[in-house]
């Protein structure tokens, strides 16, 4: 009942939220440096046991699957992906 479509750069969308959220999906620009601080952005936001998730999770964009892997390790958290699609997501910590 509560969903807010943003079509907007994640920096302008994260500073428009005031709130935990529940879900986050990200489809953005696909280069490692973007996607990186999108996940970075958007993970800070999301409440402990909400999901941050994406698209494109694949070999034809590696910037997204070296962003997704990375931020996984440094945050200690498992990336999930379908089995036949290119989505992924992370579950944030409870």
């Amino acid at each position: 009942d509560n969903i807010e479509w943003m079509e907007l750069y994640s920096h302008q969308a994260t500073q428009q939220i005031d709130e935990q959220l529940d879900y986050v999906y990200i489809d953005g620009n696909h280069e490692y440096e973007y996607v990186k601080r999108d996940i970075e952005l958007f993970y800070e936001l999301v409440k402990p046991g909400g999901i941050v998730a994406g698209h494109d999770f694949s070999t034809g964009w590696p910037g997204v699957i070296q962003a997704v892997m990375e931020f996984s390790d440094e945050e200690g958290v498992e990336v999930y992906t379908e089995p036949y699609g290119s989505d992924w997501w992370l579950k944030k910590p409870d």
